[in-house]
């Protein structure tokens, strides 16, 4: 019952009058317009600057998520099962052929399984 004694009360009193303020056009001046713009101008940073400011400041921000001991682990585990794996191969048959294609499968299985886990922390962090 209040609420809606407050709003009839606003309607009737206030906003007839706020209308009319937020209708009526704010003067601009021609010369301020110019310098923002010179100012705009001066203050443009590269694309590349821009994506070095933004990896190196989402790096301070989840460091300890990327630099994780198990993460780390992980990754070189991999890296040596994999270069052991790849070391010296022959491919002159084709069931050699497949152990690299297989070696190359599990590879890109495992970095698109961290980009998945990568961009739902992303998601939850937020």
């Amino acid at each position: 019952m209040l609420p809606q004694y407050l709003v009839g009360e606003y309607e009737t009193r206030v906003a007839g009058a706020e209308k009319k303020k937020l209708l009526i056009p704010a003067p601009i001046d021609a010369s301020s317009v110019m310098q923002g713009r010179s100012r705009l101008n001066k203050s443009r940073v590269s694309w590349l600057e821009q994506c070095h400011i933004l990896f190196c400041r989402g790096l301070k921000e989840r460091r300890h998520e990327y630099l994780s001991c198990i993460r780390v682990i992980q990754v070189i585990a991999t890296a040596i099962i994999v270069g052991l794996l790849w070391w010296h191969p022959d491919a002159s048959t084709p069931k050699e052929l497949q152990d690299q294609a297989s070696i190359i499968s599990m590879i890109c299985n495992f970095e698109i399984n961290n980009l998945v886990r990568f961009f739902y922390s992303l998601k939850n962090s937020t």
